[in-house]
């Protein structure tokens, strides 16, 4: 199916997708500004999302983008150590072929254990994490090695929360070049019955901090550099 370069309807109200690349383009890199926001929720998922105040459709805000622009040195070394990676695999290999998609996970998993827990984690914990990462899809006799895979991975994530709050009492929060993420977990709690979350309850929001980035981000940077390998001739500018 060929799509037209924008669809301006579906359904019973206007909607708008680009499906042009250099409108594309012009919407997302020459008027980023503009169309940085999130749009307007249809009626059904307004309702299902609180009339979008939850992660995945809340409208962006000042603060919002602050806090990305405060991530900016966490990306940069990331990014460094992706880059580094990858000149070593790619050495390692005869005729420079190279795997991306372990450097890239493991790049990504690196980044978000940093903006999680606010700290540059060795490398044996990064893979202790990659290799107990929970998905959906469990086939039949795997529930034991399913609680396994959980129990592991809550036994490390309570030590690293546990480091995280030692570390958050002695420090002044003024001093943090950015607010972790699970430091906004520790400070939740119900006003009525004065109640904060527990231990099993932040192992769990973190893992799903892990899951709702990594895979669908990885996923898309393996398309582009497929894309970049498919069409060689495009070229890639230094930003």
């Amino acid at each position: 199916m060929k799509l037209i370069p924008i669809l301006a309807q579906l359904g019973s109200k206007p909607l708008i997708v680009i499906a042009s690349h250099s409108l594309a383009h012009q919407a997302l890199i020459d008027n980023s500004v503009i169309f940085a926001d999130r749009p307007q929720a249809m009626a059904t998922d307004k309702f299902l999302s609180f009339d979008q105040h939850n992660i995945s459709s809340a409208f962006y805000s000042p603060i919002w983008l602050r806090r990305i622009k405060s991530f900016a040195c966490a990306c940069k070394w990331a990014l460094d150590a992706l880059i580094n990676r990858l000149k070593s695999h790619s050495s390692s290999y005869e005729y420079h072929h190279t795997e991306i998609r372990e450097p890239l996970q493991y790049a990504l998993y690196s980044l978000f254990a940093f903006i999680c827990f606010g700290e540059k984690l060795e490398d044996k914990k990064i893979q202790y994490i990659k290799d107990r990462h929970l998905r959906k899809f469990i086939f039949l006799k795997r529930r034991e090695m399913l609680r396994q895979l959980r129990q592991d991975q809550e036994k490390l994530m309570v030590l690293l929360i546990k480091a995280r709050k030692a570390m958050r009492e002695g420090k002044n929060e003024k001093d943090e070049l950015f607010l972790p993420y699970v430091d906004t977990l520790f400070d939740l709690q119900l006003k009525e019955e004065n109640i904060k979350l527990e231990e099993k309850e932040i192992v769990t929001l973190c893992s799903e901090f892990f899951t709702g980035g990594i895979d669908t981000t990885s996923t898309t940077l393996e398309w582009v550099m497929a894309n970049l390998v498919k069409h060689p001739h495009v070229r890639i500018y230094q930003r």
